[in-house]
């Protein structure tokens, strides 16, 4: 008797060999059910479910946790619910649990209502923004405070945030209460979509004056951080700072380096095999280029330079001058006030192929000579800088050949490690690097501070 045929093109072999070999995010498609795949998460696997309208995906569940079997079972239902119009969650509640219906009914066009500001005006604004964080924030905002879409803002009260932080309290991720710092971070948004709304109201002559002129919390609604955990986010951040917060290795730098060449070898025999077709004649080829792609020179100065990427990101030619540039760094999460950094250009190298001088040279020989404009410039409008988050596509690439899994931010992490290493003061290399002050330092690098009870002891 022939075996029953298998709903998913997943096996457990090739969902084993995805697991030890895939980078985080990356996905792993079934053939036989449109939009079911698996996902690599930073420590396990899940599949999922994308919903092809609406441009998201559903997590069915975690690959250690449901079969494979089991999980292209729910996302069968799921697409049997999207096709009869109903929720494709419904796939995901046990027998007998039903979705709660609300009964209030909500006029749609009140903005007084937090659900119809939250989707009116809030995300509009944050998209039309382009805040890097604004998906997460509307994420947040769906999961955490859906319950209260009905209500109108001026009458919530620290009532309800005090019944949700009890709720939130008890919720386990990767077998782990939450820290409160992420409490307060969800708490945070919330806030956001509130002192938005305030905005809005007191401009007179706006579309929405007159609509929450006052935070509805009159005292602070989210309660403090116990002592225990106090105790856990510190021991919790600890662990984080000294495992990421460090000066990297030179074999993880040398692979870096050497994945970006051949990232780049591949991208221009690429663009030469596409030049072989007749209707891609017109494009340039690559070989000529001194760097086939801008990710090389911006990796580069992210790591000669330690700056942020979106600092990296708004360098300008206007900002070099005579061996050293100046640039104003906007981001900062204590201060509103813009930092001014300043830095002597490299001309020294030690591991990698080129100086930060040379990449510069180089890059802008690429880019034409340019006296002024963009050292990064978009490819579809040379008068507007690359996007916030341009470089992640490329970069990920170059990981895989690195077979590494690490953020562009690690150069940062490694400057400033070095900095310290070789007993820069620290308010020299908070200036270096664009903070206002030592605490940041003082607070997540004191791994790589000389201690000085040790000294003293030395002195004796």
């Amino acid at each position: 008797m022939a075996a029953p045929k298998r709903l998913s093109s997943l096996t457990d072999a090739s969902l084993a060999a995805f697991n030890k070999s895939a980078q985080k995010w990356d996905k792993l498609f079934c053939t036989r059910i449109v939009g079911f795949f698996a996902y690599k998460n930073a420590n396990s696997v899940s599949f999922k479910l994308r919903l092809q309208s609406q441009k998201t995906s559903i997590t069915i569940g975690l690959a250690h946790k449901i079969t494979i079997t089991q999980a292209a079972e729910i996302a069968l239902k799921m697409i049997e619910l999207i096709n009869s119009g109903e929720d494709p969650k419904d796939a995901l509640r046990k027998p007998g649990k039903t979705k709660t219906t609300r009964i209030i009914s909500v006029p749609e066009n009140d903005l007084a209502y937090l659900g119809n500001f939250f989707k009116q005006v809030y995300v509009p604004h944050v998209i039309k923004e382009e805040w890097g964080s604004a998906q997460n924030n509307i994420n947040t905002i769906n999961r955490e405070f859906e319950h209260l879409f009905d209500r109108k803002m001026s009458e919530l009260t620290a009532h309800d945030i005090e019944q949700w932080q009890d709720q939130i309290e008890g919720r386990l991720v990767n077998g782990k209460a939450l820290v409160f710092d992420s409490i307060k971070r969800k708490y945070d948004t919330l806030l956001g979509v509130i002192r938005l709304a305030i905005e809005v109201s007191n401009k007179p002559k706006g579309p929405y004056a007159g609509l929450l002129f006052e935070s509805p919390f009159k005292i602070r609604a989210l309660r403090g951080a116990s002592k225990t955990q106090k105790d856990e986010y510190e021991k919790r951040r600890k662990e984080i700072d000294k495992l990421n917060r460090r000066i990297m290795e030179d074999s993880e730098l040398c692979s870096i380096e050497t994945a970006m060449f051949e990232f780049s070898k591949g991208l221009s025999e690429a663009r030469e095999r596409s030049r072989q077709h007749s209707a891609r004649k017109h494009l340039p080829s690559l070989l000529s280029k001194n760097f086939a792609h801008w990710i090389i020179p911006f990796i580069y100065l992210c790591y000669y330079t330690g700056l942020r990427p979106n600092d990296v990101l708004d360098l300008k030619w206007e900002d070099f001058y005579n061996g050293k540039f100046t640039i104003t760094a906007n981001k900062s999460k204590r201060y509103n006030e813009p930092v001014i950094i300043r830095q002597n250009i490299g001309t020294r190298k030690r591991l990698f192929k080129h100086s930060c001088q040379e990449v510069l040279d180089l890059w802008r020989d690429d880019l034409g000579s340019p006296a002024t404009g963009w050292v990064f410039p978009s490819d579809n409008d040379t008068s507007k800088r690359l996007g916030r988050d341009g470089y992640r596509k490329a970069w990920n690439s170059i990981l895989k050949l690195a077979g590494m899994s690490i953020h562009v931010y690690s150069f940062r992490h490694h400057y400033i490690s070095y900095q310290l290493s070789i007993d820069t003061d620290k308010l020299a290399v908070a200036a270096l690097v664009g903070h206002k002050t030592t605490k940041m330092i003082d607070e997540h690098y004191s791994h790589h501070l000389p201690s000085k009870a040790d000294d003293a002891v030395n002195q004796m």
